[in-house]
């Protein structure tokens, strides 16, 4: 990918005034870090994502009526911290501080196990998605059935 500094520069304005960084707690096991941008104009995520390389986008969803949102998002570590770099020079201190706040905080309160699983997932995804391996192979170099691997590539589970 190549990189294009107006277009990052574009991307961090818009990320300052539509984007946040959270840290949630789903479960008693599982943290996850997040960065997203939501908002009804769905080209302008697509600019979003193809300037930072990054995310997915999901929707629309439309709520009591109103116009048809949708959400980018990454909701890794790796992910939201490789955002965090790219939009830095022109973050404003208030997000630079969410955004450190809550890199640091996911990996003081994340027990190791929980990384080291965090990591296997973000592996077998990028295996999935750059090196064009099946699921059944993955489940056999990984061993774990078929139908983990299937949920960790879509991402809905440990």
């Amino acid at each position: 990918m190549e990189i294009n500094r107006e277009e990052l520069a574009w991307a961090a304005g818009l990320f300052e005034g539509e984007g946040c960084f959270t840290f949630s707690r789903k479960s008693r096991k599982w943290r996850q870090v997040m960065a997203r941008v939501a908002m009804t104009d769905k080209d302008v995520l697509e600019s979003f994502q193809r300037a930072t390389g990054l995310g997915s986008i999901y929707g629309p969803k439309c709520i009591n009526g109103r116009k048809p949102c949708w959400t980018w998002a990454v909701s890794s570590f790796e992910e939201t911290q490789a955002l965090v770099a790219l939009l830095w020079p022109w973050l404003k201190t208030r997000r630079k501080t969410k955004a450190k706040e809550v890199l640091i905080t996911f990996r003081a309160n994340t027990p190791e196990w929980t990384r080291g699983i965090i990591d296997r997932n973000q592996t077998i995804r990028d295996l999935y998605a750059n090196r064009n391996n099946t699921q059944q192979q993955l489940a056999s170099q990984f061993g774990c059935s078929q139908a983990n691997i299937s949920r960790i590539v879509l991402r809905r589970g440990m």
